[in-house]
């Protein structure tokens, strides 16, 4: 980030090029372009020679309805409309934790219900929300999960506002701004065997309140 902030902004302040939008995120850059595709092949010459040692290269589509890969998301044009859509890579396999891991029984039962509110978030259009579902359905059966239970976590997205999975930033601040992110976690390893630590933390924590310091 250090070495290609300037070279955003060198970009941004450039005139002769217009630059709808530059999201960049570590070395992934997504730009939607209105200039045409000679205009866009100039640009491309042009951005590489702002860094000796920094080479750009890029992935576009003259077709906007086949759309373009950016991270984990396929941007493509539909009726008019920008829509976004889950992208996996080819060589992803999608090689989820099996359920029968040495790990909290939370961790694998949270799982599915992550990548389902990832999906939904990520398709704007349902018949997309429905194909990646029953695909990833599939992928976690492979890995040993119960379908039932897939299809269950899967089925409480349905009715979800996608709006509502996306966020809003502001809540993170809020927390802080209120002290309810003033905390330490206590970090142990993972085994069964330590299902005793909790209890006996919850048993002693009133220690805590003993010194100044460790009570605030």
């Amino acid at each position: 980030d250090i070495a290609t902030h300037p070279i955003d902004q060198m970009i941004n302040q450039n005139k002769d090029f217009t630059i709808a939008l530059w999201c960049r995120f570590k070395d992934d850059i997504f730009c939607p372009w209105i200039m045409g595709l000679e205009k866009l092949h100039e640009f491309n010459a042009w951005i590489n020679t702002l860094h000796p040692k920094i080479k750009f290269t890029m992935n576009f589509a003259e077709d906007s309805s086949e759309g373009i890969e950016y991270l984990d998301t396929r941007v493509y044009i539909k009726d008019s409309f920008i829509h976004t859509t889950l992208y996996t890579k080819p060589s992803d396999t999608h090689a989820y934790l099996n359920p029968n891991s040495c790990h909290p029984k939370h961790v694998c039962t949270n799982i599915p219900q992550g990548v389902a509110k990832r999906i939904k978030r990520i398709c704007s259009d349902e018949s997309e929300y429905k194909k990646h579902k029953l695909s990833h359905t599939e992928h976690f059966v492979d890995r040993g999960y119960h379908r039932e239970f897939i299809c269950t976590e899967f089925d409480k997205c349905d009715n979800l506002d996608r709006l509502d999975l996306i966020g809003d930033p502001e809540i993170s601040f809020n927390i802080e701004k209120e002290g309810k992110a003033r905390r330490i976690p206590l970090v142990l390893d993972f085994h069964p065997s330590y299902a005793g630590a909790t209890r006996a933390v919850n048993k002693h924590k009133h220690l805590l309140d003993l010194d100044d310091t460790l009570k605030d």
